[in-house]
């Protein structure tokens, strides 16, 4: 039906520079596309200039949304409140097939339920899809995706499993497949310096790593490692072609992502039936002239879903 096109951008805080930043885009969104993306959040909270510019609706099914910039409105004085009720509206309006995905823009991760170590596993727990969650930073030419994702370091032996590996490099294969029409590399490295090789005692890569990398190989060709984390970009350049590397903690490969990326990446959740997606940065609460605020991320974000 009609209003399977929908995909939704989601304002889950009351950050003025989150506003910001998608009212500067709203003359990109109201480009002709075959998706129809509507945001949920408070209108008043744009500035003036840009609340003109959004046509309010009330609820997804209605056609006139097509190429104009839609909001759903969200009113809530209580933060958690809004934050609950415009994530609820999108868990809804997905389990009714009324929208097939969603943006949402950066949050406080403290405004999550203590229980989620991040946004990830909060939105693979509104779907009953619980531990089959997995990250992916994206970009065309090369992504990366940690095992475990904001946990203390001391923790990270663990929450790793061969189990989870396995999980999530078919993921990371099903999303390639089904999305992005390819077939894709993926590098998985150890979690010990030197990827454990010269270790003489039973360490992660013994137990776990190389014993879901063999089990993985069976069925896919293109699955290689344990990579030491600080060369496995190397290999993936002599690749010459798009690859993903598997690192088994969040620190260990989003810092060489974000350095060569810069912006020019998205947050996905993959996993389940729905795709989620986020710009590559933070919440900007540090900046203090809105000018200051670039969309390049949120922008990526939009024209992975008009794919």
């Amino acid at each position: 039906m009609y209003y399977k096109n929908n995909i939704l951008i989601l304002l889950l805080e009351k950050n003025k520079n989150i506003f910001y930043l998608v009212g500067k885009s709203l003359k990109y969104l109201s480009k002709k596309r075959k998706k129809n993306f509507i945001i949920v959040g408070q209108k008043n909270f744009f500035d003036k200039k840009f609340q003109g510019l959004l046509y309010k609706i009330d609820n997804l099914k209605n056609k006139k949304i097509r190429n104009k910039v839609a909001i759903i409105n969200i009113e809530s004085i209580s933060k958690k409140n809004y934050f609950n009720k415009t994530m609820n509206f999108a868990i809804q309006s997905l389990k009714n097939k009324q929208a097939e995905g969603f943006i949402n823009l950066p949050i406080n991760k403290k405004i999550l339920p203590k229980k989620f170590v991040g946004f990830t596993e909060f939105f693979s727990s509104k779907l009953n899809t619980s531990g089959k969650e997995t990250m992916l930073m994206y970009n065309p030419n090369f992504s990366v995706s940690p095992i475990t994702t904001h946990i203390e370091v001391n923790k990270i032996s663990r929450f790793l499993t061969k189990k989870k590996i396995i999980n999530n490099v078919k993921n990371i294969k099903r999303f390639y497949r089904d999305y992005v029409r390819t077939d894709i590399n993926i590098l998985i490295t150890g979690l010990n310096p030197h990827a454990g090789i010269d270790m003489k005692k039973m360490n992660e890569e013994r137990k776990i790593i190389i014993p879901a990398i063999k089990e993985l190989k069976k069925k896919y060709t293109k699955v290689n490692g344990p990579y030491s984390a600080d060369s496995v970009y190397n290999y993936g350049l002599k690749l010459k072609k798009p690859f993903c590397i598997v690192g088994m903690y969040h620190d260990q490969i989003l810092p060489i992502f974000k350095s060569i990326n810069k912006f020019d990446g998205i947050n996905i959740t993959i996993g389940s039936r729905f795709l989620r997606a986020s710009p590559d940065h933070g919440t900007a609460n540090n900046i203090i002239n809105p000018k200051d605020i670039h969309n390049i991320s949120f922008k990526k974000c939009v024209n992975f879903f008009s794919l």
